[in-house]
């Protein structure tokens, strides 16, 4: 990797199955999230939403594909929610090299991270580090 490096890209149909999904793996039944009556009635969305950490999940898994065990033993994320995404959304997870930096014992690589919506949006935005044996 290389400053100014693309990250491997993750392009995800968001539909209410897999926020179904997701609401029992994790014991979240905010029913914003699965009951769609409910949401059509009392969100301005008129959708359910996904949960944010279902979405920001894609991330880890973006940086996993680049980076692998170093990123599962030591990644860091520092991330802001934009914008909920909805069901039926596709989204699109992104990031770049921002920086590398030598260290004792390897490098520390920061990138910039996000999550956008098939309408442009940003849905959610920030940054990851890595330290790493190679660049």
């Amino acid at each position: 990797m290389t400053k100014g490096d693309q990250l491997a890209e993750i392009v995800k149909l968001i539909d209410q199955n897999s926020i179904n999904c997701y609401a029992r793996a994790s014991g979240d039944y905010n029913p914003i999230h699965i009951d769609e009556k409910y949401a059509a009635r009392s969100s301005p969305f008129e959708s359910t939403i996904a949960h944010g950490m279902m979405i920001a999940a894609t991330i880890s898994e973006m940086m996993n594909i680049d980076f692998k065990d170093d990123w599962a033993s030591n990644g860091k994320l520092k991330l802001k929610f934009r914008a909920p995404v909805l069901s039926g959304d596709t989204i699109t997870t992104f990031g770049n090299v921002k920086d590398i930096s030598e260290r004792s014992c390897g490098y520390e690589i920061i990138c910039s991270v996000g999550v956008r919506r098939h309408t442009g949006e940003i849905a959610i935005s920030g940054e990851a580090r890595i330290s790493t044996k190679g660049s």
